[in-house]
């Protein structure tokens, strides 16, 4: 069995934020009964693995470095950017 590198996103830091994106009125259910529904997932919520949607065609913006340093940037330029940082100024 081999065993891959993969990313997960842990929603439990953005938790109280859903919740009050709810209480505030920002997101509104129809109908109103599946606001229960949407706060029993929020109770129960669990890391995603992210690295699935790749299988659906999402991008993830990181790039690997040589040392396996891992760069997360919109583009190239900044990842290469990143890099040079990395590689020239904080490892001389």
């Amino acid at each position: 069995m081999e065993i891959a590198l993969g990313w997960s996103l842990n929603g439990i830091w953005m938790l109280t934020y859903w919740q009050e994106a709810v209480t505030r009125g920002n997101v509104r259910f129809v109908p109103e009964n599946w606001r229960g529904t949407y706060k029993v997932w929020l109770n129960h919520i669990q890391p995603w693995c992210i690295s699935r949607q790749l299988w659906w065609g999402h991008q993830i913006p990181a790039w690997y470095g040589p040392d396996n340093h891992t760069f997360v940037a919109d583009n190239l330029e900044e990842a290469q950017a990143q890099a040079q940082f990395h590689c020239c100024v904080l490892r001389p």
